[in-house]
């Protein structure tokens, strides 16, 4: 079967629990997210501050990395912020959303209301329009698109060349698939790492097996974390002007 037509998300789907309706992460959950973005440090930082420091020293070979797993979606969302802030100390950082959990992103965002890349597909915004800052610290923000969009937007290949714009201007690109559901092998694998945040309950040879074929799909690495990260204060705030963000709106344009 070709690359193409294959799906990463059969091989999460053991153990994955079901994340919450949308109308609760459109309402409690993103005070909930917000609260928790600027909480301290629960439990030890070691295993995420290690990967973060592994991932900006491979440089070109970990530019592309994909965040996915059997954890809860907002989980998962949370744990790409942790690993982008402290990424963010020392190399240039993207979140991508595509896991449609904008309200978490839009709750951390300078600007709440902006477009994403649904809009962009569309036609109905510009690509410096979509990318967005962190509140916490200088990770740039990029969503699947405004609540309600439809998802059959991200089989677009404008998609593609979209990330390939902001693969070209940042030294990370952190791409948020949640379970990856509907997003297709040969956009999340291709030159990239995966980054798998489990279900607690998920057992240790279901993990082995997950990494296994996760390789086999596509992916050049596969780190899975032993939990999803605990929130971590940002300690830089977020400039008032980006030359990144204005480079990626070249790119697209050129």
């Amino acid at each position: 079967m070709a690359l193409t037509a294959l799906r990463v998300a059969p091989l999460i789907a053991h153990g994955c629990r079901r994340s919450r309706a949308a109308a609760s992460v459109a309402g409690s959950t993103v005070a909930w997210a917000w609260t928790v973005a600027r909480s301290g440090p629960t439990t030890t930082l070691d295993e995420i501050e290690q990967l973060a420091k592994d991932l900006c020293a491979a440089g070109d070979a970990a530019r592309k990395i994909v965040m996915l797993g059997t954890a809860p979606g907002e989980i998962i969302t949370l744990t790409a912020l942790t690993l982008a802030r402290l990424m963010v100390r020392d190399a240039r950082v993207a979140v991508v959303d595509l896991a449609g959990f904008a309200p978490i992103i839009s709750a951390v965002s300078v600007d709440q209301s902006a477009p994403g890349l649904a809009e962009v597909i569309q036609g109905e915004a510009s690509f410096s329009e979509i990318i967005t800052k962190d509140r916490l610290s200088r990770v740039h923000l990029v969503t699947a698109g405004r609540p309600g969009f439809d998802r059959s937007l991200l089989q677009s290949p404008h998609l593609a060349l979209a990330l390939d714009a902001l693969l070209r201007v940042y030294d990370h690109v952190l791409i948020d698939a949640g379970a990856a559901s509907d997003l297709s092998a040969e956009l999340l694998t291709t030159n990239a790492r995966a980054v798998v945040v489990p279900d607690p309950s998920l057992e240790a040879a279901v993990r082995t097996q997950m990494c296994e074929k996760l390789k086999a799909v596509g992916f050049s690495e596969v780190t899975m974390l032993s939990k999803s990260a605990p929130p971590t204060e940002a300690t830089e705030p977020a400039p008032q002007r980006s030359a990144a963000r204005e480079s990626a709106a070249r790119v697209v344009a050129a």
